[in-house]
C-alpha cells in the first residue's frame, strides 16, 4: 500500500527486491487507483514493468461508488470523487497500461449499508446505476477486463436483506 508512508514501496518492483521467492507465486499485482494521481510515470512504469516481467496480471482496484453530494455526503472508504477515475484512466492510456482486472472495493456495503455517520445510504438501485456509470468508463478502455466485487464479511452478512440486496445490485451493475 503506498499510503501507508512505509518508504520501501517503490522498492518493491526491482530486480533485488526481497521479495522475489513470494513474488514467482504471485497472479496479480493491485494499482491502488488514488496511488495513478501522486505517482510518477516511471513509479507506474516501474510496477507494471515489474508484474510483467513476473507473468502478474495487473488489478486496477477501485472506489466504485461515485460520490453523490459531498456536503450531504463526506467522503468515505468506498466513494470516489466526480472526474477522478476519468483522470487515472487518462494516466494508464497515455502509458500504455493494460489492465486485467478491476476489484471494486465494498461498493453494496459502503453505498448502501454502512452505518458510519456520514454514509449515503444509498438505495440499492441507485447505487447500482451510480456504480455502472462508473464501471462504464473502465469497461469502454478495458472491455476484456474482469470485474470483481469484494465486500466486507460478516458484516454484510448480519443484515438479513443481504442476499436480495447483493443480487439485485450485481444484477442492477451489469444491466447498466
Amino acid at each position: 500500500n503506498p499510503f501507508t508512508g512505509n518508504g520501501d514501496f517503490l522498492n518493491l518492483w526491482t530486480d533485488d527486491a526481497p521479495w522475489q521467492t513470494a513474488a514467482v507465486k504471485v497472479d496479480a499485482l493491485g494499482i491502488v487507483h488514488q496511488w495513478l494521481l501522486s505517482a510518477t510515470d516511471e513509479q507506474i512504469l516501474a510496477l507494471v514493468d515489474f508484474a510483467k516481467s513476473h507473468n502478474m496480471k495487473l488489478d486496477y482496484e477501485i472506489e466504485a461508488v461515485l460520490q453523490p453530494n459531498q456536503t450531504a455526503c463526506p467522503h468515505i472508504e468506498g466513494f470516489v470523487y466526480s472526474g477522478e477515475l476519468a483522470q487515472e484512466l487518462a494516466i494508464l492510456k497515455r502509458l500504455n497500461v493494460k489492465i486485467d482486472i478491476v476489484n471494486m472495493d465494498g461498493p453494496l456495503w459502503t453505498g448502501h449499508y454502512s452505518t458510519t455517520p456520514s454514509s449515503c445510504a444509498l438505495s440499492v438501485s441507485d447505487l447500482a446505476a451510480n456504480v455502472a456509470s462508473n464501471l462504464a468508463q473502465i469497461i469502454a478502455q478495458y472491455p476484456a477486463a474482469q470485474v470483481y466485487e469484494i465486500e466486507p464479511d460478516p458484516a454484510l452478512t448480519t443484515f438479513p436483506d443481504w442476499r436480495e440486496s447483493l443480487n439485485n445490485f450485481q444484477v442492477g451493475v451489469a444491466q447498466g
